[in-house]
């Protein structure tokens, strides 16, 4: 990556108020699921697991466990 790649990561990081753990989260998500040739900053800002979504399925499962 170029080095200001690494500079505008830092400062977006920063200004989104990225937690290690939401890092550490993202990170883990582009190294599992990157497929292109060259890594955006969007690739890790991008990634966001703050909220848990449930399918249709999980939430009628939960509805009828009470």
């Amino acid at each position: 990556m170029e080095p200001g790649f690494w500079s505008v990561l830092s400062e977006r990081i920063h200004a989104t108020n990225f937690t290690v753990e939401r890092l550490k989260e993202a990170v883990n998500n582009v190294l599992d699921n990157f497929h292109y040739k060259e890594l955006t900053v969007s690739d890790i800002i991008g990634y966001d697991r703050r909220e848990r979504l449930y399918t249709y399925k999980e939430v009628c499962k939960e509805w009828m466990n009470g």
